[in-house]
């Protein structure tokens, strides 16, 4: 009677060139090997550097079978931070999954500029309008001097996420669901800084996206109408001037095509001293402004 033979894992790194393939008709080399990469050291809790220099060896039954699965969800260009469950965010290791938006590295320049902005003052009342993950708020929560920091967003599936994220930072956060067009019936605090990064995504853009982004990231974190870019950049500037400490500041995430429609906004609104940054490519992507004394 013949031996019914078990059979053999394919290896790892052999698998990961097999992902590759597949994956350059949607991203460059690079980035392909880069998701391949990740996912490789996602399943296995080892570093990508040892397949390099063991090229034969393979996948465990359980880790096979993780692949199998995980991959198939790329190949469906599901973001990788979806698959893996996890994203980077400075020195945040973040939990997300469908229903809250992928942070992005505009963002933490956006967090780098309220830091430089409020460092070694402490106890600061702080905003989070439009949490998402919470990586804003996380953020500030623990690199600010003792900060009170209330975040808010409409999603309660976000929320779900930046709970879970903010208790594993061991960040001291009051959530709550709101409409950011309501903030002035939450009975909140006067701030010292407030920052948003609301949907700023034009609808005409749709065409030009990825297809990872548009079917998979929430289009509530995402899109605003063509006809109304500056909706919720005017609304939270309205609410902000009344919810801002004398001299209090007002920091904004924006569209690269509109940083000089947003500060003319903020200045009609009453803001001074109203600054631009632009992010690591040069393209402006962040307006704050000073609530007068």
């Amino acid at each position: 009677m013949k031996r019914e033979l078990k059979p053999i894992n394919p290896s790892i790194l052999g698998s990961a060139k097999v992902l590759v393939s597949e994956l350059i008709t949607n991203f460059s080399e690079r980035e392909s090997w880069n998701l391949a990469k990740i996912l490789v050291e996602h399943i296995t809790s080892d570093a990508w550097f040892r397949f390099r220099t063991d090229p034969e060896r393979r996948f465990s039954d359980l880790e096979w079978n993780l692949w199998q699965e995980l991959s198939g969800r790329i190949r469906r260009l599901e973001p990788i931070q979806y698959v893996i469950g996890i994203a980077w965010f400075r020195e945040l290791e973040l939990e997300v999954g469908p229903g809250v938006l992928i942070p992005r590295p505009e963002t933490e320049e956006l967090v780098s500029w309220v830091l430089d902005s409020a460092k070694d003052q402490p106890g600061l009342e702080v905003l989070d309008i439009g949490t998402g993950s919470g990586c804003i708020a996380i953020s500030l929560a623990v690199e600010l001097l003792t900060p009170k920091v209330t975040a808010i967003d409409l999603s309660a599936d976000a929320l779900y996420f930046a709970k879970r994220n903010a208790a594993k930072s061991q960040a001291l956060i009051h959530f709550i669901e709101a409409d950011a067009a309501e903030l002035s019936k939450l009975n909140l605090p006067p701030m010292d800084v407030i920052v948003c990064n609301p949907p700023y995504v034009l609808e005409s853009d749709r065409a030009e996206m990825n297809t990872n982004v548009l079917k998979y990231e929430p289009e509530l974190a995402l899109f605003v109408p063509d006809q109304t870019p500056l909706l919720h950049y005017i609304s939270v500037s309205e609410s902000s001037r009344n919810l801002l400490v004398p001299g209090g500041r007002l920091f904004f995430e924006i569209h690269e095509l509109y940083g000089q429609a947003v500060s003319i906004m903020m200045e009609e609104r009453g803001f001074v001293n109203i600054q631009s940054r632009m992010d690591l490519s040069g393209k402006t992507r962040m307006v704050c402004g000073t609530n007068p004394s």
